[in-house]
């Protein structure tokens, strides 16, 4: 049985911006490093939270580009405790929001950036009366609090 989400993966272009963005503007702790048996770098990963990774390849050669009509990965969302003080801390370090805080229609405040790569990313507080709390809180009180839920 499938029981979370432990990371998420991408090949990038630009390693060192990828690193500097991850580490310095969204304050992600470098984990771990990966290397093959040459010794070249393979990949780097990030902790996130709990038993959360995003792991970054080096070797991209195209570059992303969203399309809003296309299928596939949309975006990749990571949850903050409070919105407009992670929106305040990214705009002083000179980085760029895609998009400002705002409460969406599922209730949670979120705001949007875009990585070095190009990659959607959207910051998000669950807020007690939104959508997901509420979902959630049904979750665990039908399981009764087992773990993996």
């Amino acid at each position: 049985m499938i029981t979370g989400i432990t990371h998420y993966g991408a090949k990038v272009k630009d390693l060192d911006r990828t690193i500097q963005f991850y580490r310095d503007i969204l304050e992600f702790e470098e984990a771990f490093r990966l290397y093959d048996d040459e010794g070249a770098l393979r990949i780097v990963y990030f902790h996130i939270g709990r038993n959360h990774f995003v792991e970054f390849f080096p070797g991209g050669i195209e570059d992303y580009e969203y399309i809003p009509t296309g299928a596939g990965t949309n975006h990749l969302c990571y949850e903050v405790d409070d919105a407009y003080a992670a929106a305040e801390r990214i705009k002083a370090k000179g980085y760029p929001l895609h998009k400002d805080v705002e409460k969406g229609r599922s209730g949670c405040l979120q705001f949007w950036l875009l990585d070095p790569e190009g990659n959607r990313i959207e910051l998000m507080q669950l807020l007690p009366d939104s959508m997901q709390a509420k979902a959630l809180q049904a979750i665990q009180e039908k399981y009764n609090g087992q773990t993996g839920v």
